[in-house]
C-alpha cells in the first residue's frame, strides 16, 4: 500500500527526551477506541482535506484483503493529539482512517442487504449478521459506555476535515448527498470517487465470492495492526507536526504553515467563529491558487518574498543561524525556499492581526491567479503576463504582486512589458538566471513603494546587459528554437495586424514548415543530413501558424504543393509571405529567421 509507514520509519520519528507521550505496542484496530478512552476522533482545522486518489484506496483495500491471521496488515502509526476537550485530533493517519470508515460503511450496507433478502432467517445466519453489522456500528458510531443506555446514535467516532465534514456525515449516515453544495470541490470528488469505488468492490465480494468471505474480510480490518502515538501538551503537538515531514510523510510547506497560522488564531481569539474565520480565509487563498492549477506552496514562497519586510525577516533569522556580518546583497530570493517556513512562523508571531493578515494573503492570491493564467482582457499588461508565462518565468513574481499593490495600471503595464522585455532577451541569450534575480529582488523590488519609482525601474531595465547586448541577442535569436516558439510567433502575427486569428480557439494550427515526418522531398533532404534537419526542424524560422483545415491538407507534401494550396490562401501574413520562397530548405529557413528578428526587436524592446 502506498503511502502507509513502515515499522522502520516508526521508529525513524527524531523525539527529544523533552517530548512527553505515550507510545502503544502495535494493537489491533478493533481496540483503537479502548486505546484512546473511547474519546471521539477528529481531524484538526489545520489538516487538509480528503486527497486520496483511487490508486491508493485500491492499495489499501486489497492490502487488507491479502493479509491474514498469520500475517495482518500493519497500518503504520496513527499521531493523535488530545484537546483541551478531551477529543482526540488526528495530526497523521486522517486519510487511512477515513477510507477504513468508508470501507466498514460499505460491508455494514452490504451484510444488512444480504440479510434482508433471505427468505429463510435460520437463528444461526441470523446471529452471524446481527454480529457482523452490530460490529461495524460499534466501530463507526459513538456508543454509550453505560449499560443503563441501550439507545443507538448515528452520530460519528471520527469527525473528518472541516470542507469534507458534512459530505462524510451524510454518506456515513445513509442520507442522500447528491444535494450537498460543492460536490465538484477536489475532496469532495475524491471522496465521492472512493466511496462509490467501495461500494462497487463490496457489491462484487459478495456476488462473486461469498457473504461470509466479506465478513471475514471485516475480521481483516479490525485485525489490521497500528502503533497510536498521542500527547495531550500542546507544545508537543506542535513538535509532532514539524516532524511529519522527516518522517517521509507528503505534508507541503503550506500545510505546516496552516498549522502556525491556527495556533496563532487559537492564542489571539479561541472562539469557534474565529478559528472559522481565519481557516475560511485560508481556504479560499488555496482554492484560488488550486482552481489555476498553481501551486500553494510556489504562491508562499513569491507571496512572502513580495512583502515589504522581507529583507528584515530575512535578517532575523541569518543572526539565529550565523554570527559573521550579514550582507543583504547576497539575499537572492530575499527568503529562499529552505527558509519558507522559519519565515511564515516568526512572521505568523509578529502580526497584530492575524485575519487581517489572512486577508491580504487571500487577495494576493487572486493576483497571483491572474498572473498564473492571464485572463482575456482588455487590458494591454495581460499580454505581458501571458508572455512570462509561455517562457515559464516566475522569478518575477514577488515584484508584480507588490508592483500591482504600489503602481497604477498604466505603470504597472510599464514595468510588466520591461519585466517580459528582458526576460525574453535573457532567456535567448541564454544568461545566468542569478542574474535576473539580482535585478528582480535587489535593483527593482527593494525600493519599490509608489508610482514616483517607475521611471528609475525602467531605466535598471533598459540599462541591463540583457537589453543593451543587441549584435548578441540577434546571433542567437536568428538560430534559436526556444520552448516558447509559439508565443513569439503569436506576438509577431498580432503586432502586424491580421484579424480573425483567434489563438483562443482550435481554428489555427502551429504548422511545420519543414515538416516532422518526411515524406517526398522531405525525406531526400532528411537523408542527406538527418543531424541538420532535426536541428533545423523546430527553428523559429521553420515555424508558422495556419488556419487548421488547412493545415490537416498540408502535412508533409512538398514545400511547392504546399504554398500553391495552402499558404497563399492564409488570412495570416507571415504564412502568406511564404509564397515568396521559390523552395524550402537550410538556407530559407534562415532567411526566415533574420526576417522574424526583426519584427521580433520591435516588439520586445523598451
Amino acid at each position: 500500500m502506498k503511502n502507509r509507514e513502515t515499522l522502520d520509519n516508526v521508529m525513524y520519528i527524531p523525539f527529544s527526551k523533552k517530548i512527553t507521550m505515550e507510545v502503544t505496542n502495535p494493537s489491533k484496530l478493533d481496540g483503537l477506541k479502548t486505546n484512546l478512552d473511547n474519546r471521539p476522533l477528529e481531524v484538526p482545522l489545520y489538516q487538509r482535506e480528503y486527497s486520496w486518489e483511487l490508486e491508493q484506496v485500491s492499495d489499501l483495500f486489497h492490502d487488507i484483503d491479502n493479509s491474514s491471521d498469520q500475517s495482518p496488515l500493519f497500518l503504520g502509526s496513527f499521531l493523535f493529539f488530545i484537546n483541551e476537550n478531551n477529543i482526540t485530533e488526528i495530526i497523521d493517519g486522517q486519510q487511512r482512517l477515513t477510507t477504513i470508515f468508508l470501507i466498514i460503511y460499505c460491508i455494514r450496507e452490504r451484510v444488512k442487504e444480504w440479510y434482508e433478502g433471505l427468505q429463510d432467517k435460520d437463528p444461526i445466519s441470523t446471529a452471524r449478521m446481527v454480529k457482523a453489522v452490530s460490529k461495524t456500528e460499534e466501530i463507526i458510531y459513538k456508543r454509550s459506555t453505560k449499560a443503563s443506555d441501550i439507545s443507538k446514535s448515528n452520530d460519528l467516532y471520527l469527525t473528518t476535515g472541516r470542507r469534507d465534514r458534512e459530505l462524510f456525515k451524510l454518506i456515513l449516515q445513509g442520507i442522500d448527498y447528491t444535494k450537498e453544495k460543492d460536490l465538484r470541490r477536489k475532496s469532495h470528488k475524491l471522496l465521492l470517487n472512493a466511496y462509490v469505488f467501495l461500494n462497487t468492490k463490496t457489491k462484487d465480494f459478495v456476488a462473486k465470492r461469498s457473504i461470509g468471505e466479506l465478513i471475514a474480510y471485516l475480521d481483516k480490518i479490525t485485525d489490521c495492526l497500528y502503533i497510536s502515538i498521542s500527547t495531550n501538551k500542546k507544545e508537543d503537538q506542535r513538535m509532532l507536526f514539524k516532524t511529519l515531514n522527516s518522517r517521509g510523510i507528503e505534508l507541503s510547506e503550506s500545510d505546516l504553515i496552516k498549522n502556525e497560522v491556527c495556533i496563532k488564531v487559537k492564542e489571539s481569539d479561541s472562539t469557534i467563529q474565529g478559528i472559522e474565520n481565519a481557516i475560511s480565509l485560508w481556504d479560499q487563498m488555496r482554492v484560488t491558487i488550486e482552481d489555476e492549477k498553481a501551486n500553494v506552496d510556489l504562491f508562499l514562497f513569491h507571496y512572502i518574498n513580495h512583502l515589504e519586510d522581507a529583507i528584515e525577516i530575512r535578517k532575523y533569522l541569518e543572526k539565529h543561524n550565523t554570527s559573521e556580518t550579514i550582507d543583504e546583497s547576497t539575499f537572492l530570493p530575499i527568503i529562499p525556499e529552505k527558509m519558507v517556513f522559519s519565515a511564515y512562523e516568526y512572521k505568523i508571531n509578529q502580526v497584530e492581526d492575524i485575519l487581517t493578515f489572512l486577508e491580504d494573503l487571500k487577495e494576493k492570491a487572486e493576483t497571483y491567479s491572474e498572473f498564473y493564467r492571464p485572463a482575456i482582457s482588455s487590458k494591454k499588461y495581460t499580454t505581458y503576463l501571458e508572455g512570462l508565462r509561455a517562457m515559464n518565468l516566475t522569478k518575477c513574481y514577488p515584484l508584480l504582486l507588490r508592483a500591482k499593490n504600489k503602481l497604477n495600471e498604466k505603470n504597472f503595464e510599464r514595468l510588466a512589458k520591461g519585466i517580459e522585455s528582458i526576460s525574453l532577451r535573457h532567456s535567448i541569450l541564454n544568461k545566468e538566471p542569478k542574474d535576473l534575480e539580482q535585478l528582480y529582488y535587489q535593483d527593482l523590488l527593494k525600493g519599490l513603494k509608489s508610482d514616483n519609482e517607475i521611471d528609475n525601474m525602467i531605466k535598471k531595465i533598459k540599462d541591463h546587459s540583457s537589453m543593451t547586448d543587441e549584435d548578441k541577442f540577434k546571433s542567437n535569436f536568428i538560430t534559436a528554437a526556444p520552448r516558447f516558439s509559439k508565443m513569439i510567433l503569436k506576438r509577431i502575427i498580432n503586432s502586424m495586424g491580421d484579424e480573425g486569428i483567434d489563438f483562443a480557439t482550435t481554428n489555427v494550427w502551429f504548422e511545420h514548415i519543414m515538416p516532422q515526418t518526411v515524406a517526398g522531398e522531405w525525406e531526400i533532404l532528411q537523408s542527406s543530413n538527418k543531424e541538420t534537419y532535426e536541428e533545423y526542424l523546430n527553428r523559429l524560422g521553420n515555424l508558422t501558424y495556419i488556419k487548421k483545415e488547412k493545415n490537416i491538407g498540408a502535412s508533409n507534401r512538398d514545400f511547392k504543393i504546399k504554398k500553391e494550396k495552402y499558404y497563399s490562401k492564409s488570412i495570416i501574413t507571415i504564412t502568406k509571405n511564404l509564397v515568396d520562397y521559390e523552395k524550402w530548405g537550410y538556407t530559407e529557413i534562415d532567411t526566415r529567421q533574420k526576417y522574424l528578428y526583426e519584427l521580433a526587436k520591435e516588439i520586445w524592446k523598451l
